[in-house]
């Protein structure tokens, strides 16, 4: 009787083949675009733009935009999770393509890295962050 890895099962071919091409064309087009783009990027963000405050994932695409460009420091200025985030992005796509199926986090570390990003939002509104 085969056995399905529940994740693989879930995301068939067409979806994991979009989701690794609409990553793959940001990261490239990230890269070659200007160096100084993210200080020119407007703000898109609905909850910036009503509330004045940073929504949880404000900052995302100039974090990863920096890091495409090395610039390390910045990455982690514009956005704590930025760097650890596309990482994480890119090793999960790249698992999906394995001839076996690999084992996702357990529950305990996706709660404890939502906590985390939770903590994270809350102190950046509070601008301790």
């Amino acid at each position: 009787m085969p056995t399905t890895c529940p994740s693989r099962s879930r995301l068939g071919l067409p979806l994991r083949l979009s989701l690794t091409a609409l990553l793959g064309s940001a990261l490239v087009a990230s890269r070659f675009l200007p160096q100084d783009l993210w200080s020119r990027l407007p703000d898109l963000c609905l909850f910036h733009r009503l509330f004045g405050l940073p929504c949880p994932s404000c900052g995302l695409t100039r974090s990863w935009a920096a890091l495409l460009h090395g610039e390390l420091a910045a990455a982690f200025r514009f956005h704590l999770f930025g760097p650890v985030l596309l990482g994480g992005l890119i090793l999960l796509l790249a698992q999906q393509f394995r001839p076996t199926p690999g084992r996702l986090p357990g529950a305990a570390w996706r709660w404890g890295l939502g906590g985390t990003w939770v903590a994270y939002a809350l102190a950046r509104m509070a601008g301790w962050a």
